[in-house]
């Protein structure tokens, strides 16, 4: 039996997403209490390899892109980014689905902002044009633990 319904479990609870926003002015360790998650920004004057830059433990952003401040928040409604390796835009929440995030996460998932811009989804992908290049003078590691 279905007391609620078949879709009531699938369903958000009410109250259940806690938002959060976070300025980061500069480099340096910043908590984000909300998720229980401590992001760590660094700035490097030396690219990283492709190796490094693959090793999947951090988010590597242009910082002629992506300078500071930058904004750490939760995903909203609507908003769009235009992942790296993708065609085109996408929506934070399709991406999210597509990459089979569960729902309890997704609302918890970092977005970086720069500029009003969405330039990265936190351990999950970069935007299209704040990626490292050749002619990329300084880069800025993001890296994200529990705390």
């Amino acid at each position: 039996s279905y007391p609620e319904g078949k879709r009531a479990g699938r369903q958000k609870k009410a109250g259940t997403v806690v938002s959060y926003q976070l300025l980061v002015p500069q480099a340096g360790r910043y908590e984000i209490p909300e998720i229980d998650r401590e992001v760590l920004v660094e700035l490097m004057s030396v690219v990283p390899s492709q190796r490094e830059m693959r090793g999947g433990d951090a988010d590597y952003l242009d910082v002629s892109a992506a300078p500071f401040p930058i904004v750490l928040r939760n995903r909203l409604p609507g908003d769009r980014f235009y992942p790296m390796s993708g065609r085109g835009g996408k929506k934070v929440a399709d991406f999210l689905i597509d990459c089979k995030v569960p729902l309890v996460q997704r609302d918890k998932m970092p977005i970086v902002l720069s500029r009003d811009r969405i330039v990265a989804v936190l351990g999950g992908r970069i935007d299209q044009h704040a990626k490292v290049t050749a002619q990329t003078t300084a880069v800025l590691r993001i890296s994200m633990r529990a705390r």
